[in-house]
């Protein structure tokens, strides 16, 4: 769907049909699901509440310029982001990135 993301913004989308978009929230469970097969992990978690914590904080630009054209949009939005509603359609919709994939080695016979 990047891709037409892209277009609708007016780009060219040809770069984002060479990301991997693969590699997101519902793809890591199943992979740890399939991972725990053979080697006893538990998830715990997939970093969305490091998402959500870094969405609740005032956001800085390192760049100035960039800053000055975006910073009232910024503002606006967090400002209409009470409890962090947009964040959390985000997590729900599993669209947040980056993943902090933790997971904890479950006790269990040893794999050879």
């Amino acid at each position: 769907m990047l891709p037409q993301w892209v277009r609708l913004l007016g780009r060219d989308p040809s770069f984002a049909r060479t990301l991997r978009t693969e590699i997101n929230p519902v793809w890591c469970r199943r992979t740890v699901k399939q991972v725990s097969r053979k080697y006893p992990v538990k998830l715990l978690s997939l970093g969305d509440d490091v998402f959500l914590d870094r969405l609740a904080q005032p956001f800085h630009f390192e760049m100035e310029r960039t800053a000055t054209k975006l910073q009232t949009i910024i503002t606006v939005m967090q400002r209409f982001n009470v409890g962090n509603w947009i964040g959390r359609t985000i997590v729900a919709a599993r669209g947040y990135y980056p993943i902090y994939l933790t997971l904890r080695r479950e006790p269990g016979p040893a794999v050879r």
